[in-house]
């Protein structure tokens, strides 16, 4: 039998449980949110964020990141783009 859905564990105690979890002194995400503003309306934000992970419509936003890629006969920065 595969795995193909967790939908059916995932609910706002268990969202909860994962925001209390995770570390609140990171940088902000890539929409610009930092864990303070997030936490100000927190069960609504946990409520739509579950209502879109259950509906379908939730997509990870893309994550942007740059690295060297340079080797000793060659010396190039190349940004890299990571998607989903």
């Amino acid at each position: 039998m595969a795995l193909c859905s967790l939908h059916h564990v995932i609910d706002l105690d268990w969202m909860l449980e994962a925001y209390r979890l995770t570390r609140k002194d990171g940088a902000p995400g890539i929409d610009g949110m930092t864990a303070a503003d997030y936490e100000v309306n927190l069960e609504a934000n946990l409520l739509s964020l579950l209502e879109r992970i259950k509906s379908g419509r939730y997509c990870a936003p893309s994550r942007r990141y740059s690295r060297d890629f340079s080797t000793p006969g060659r010396r190039a920065r190349q940004r890299a783009r990571l998607r989903r």
